[in-house]
């Protein structure tokens, strides 16, 4: 992170005290240990932070350390102070990090007699900037579950596909498919690309697929749908 990003202060503190707690546990002498501070000072300086705020953080970051190295773990009743549960419990709040106003927002709430903890979200460079990457046409797309709508009566079919949508639709076109047929009675026409749409989209299992087509099938109801096989299809939900 460099030091002129638009982050809370707290998180470039973080970004500091993360080196020095990761050179202690990597090195096993004091001087490696000087050594890779060393290192870690010009990896900072590359990205712009000044020495004035980074020699105060890593002094510290190491006194913090050797003394809690050195001091035995207090037990659970001190460390709670007599407060009880109940009191200790917070509100959380997500707040998009925009600068100095936002600054000025997290100290008005800790204000509050309310116990709100205030976490900060950066924004993102993809939230900004248009996607590079050019979208893939919706014929060509693959591994998916569509929906194929009548536009004379409004009657629809759902399915699934792991090969090209395009390919799909050519096979609906059949007359002798329960979809061709219908298309061919109602409208006389076959079904296009604007009577597809595309519920979702999955590059996990066939399995997933299927069950993902079994769900939309159980939402929409399509008349169209004559096998149901998709009724023996059961989503299983593993926990951890």
């Amino acid at each position: 992170m460099n030091f002129h990003a638009v982050s809370p202060r707290k998180y470039k503190r973080a970004v500091v005290q993360g080196l020095v707690h990761r050179i202690y546990r990597a090195c096993s002498t004091w001087q490696a240990i000087d050594e890779s501070i060393q290192r870690a000072k010009d990896i900072l300086e590359r990205n712009q932070y000044p020495p004035e705020f980074y020699d105060n953080i890593i002094s510290t970051t190491i006194e913090k350390i050797v003394t809690s190295t050195n001091t035995p773990p207090s037990s659970p009743s001190e460390t709670a102070q007599g407060v009880p549960a109940d009191n200790q419990q917070s509100y959380l709040l997500s707040v998009q990090y925009r600068g100095r106003d936002t600054d000025n927002l997290v100290r008005k709430l800790s204000k509050l007699p309310i116990p709100v903890r205030t976490v900060l979200t950066l924004r993102k460079m993809k939230t900004v900037m248009p996607s590079l990457k050019p979208p893939v046409p919706k014929l060509l797309r693959s591994r998916v579950v569509y929906k194929i709508t009548c536009p004379g009566c409004e009657s629809s079919y759902v399915g699934q596909t792991v090969r090209h949508l395009k390919t799909r639709l050519a096979e609906h076109k059949n007359i002798n498919t329960p979809v061709g047929a219908h298309f061919r009675n109602c409208i006389n026409t076959e079904p296009i690309s604007d009577d597809v749409s595309i519920l979702c989209s999955t590059t996990r299992s066939d399995q997933i697929l299927m069950t993902l087509e079994a769900l939309y099938i159980k939402e929409h109801s399509p008349n169209l749908n004559t096998r149901d096989e998709y009724r023996s299809r059961t989503l299983t939900l593993r926990v951890f």
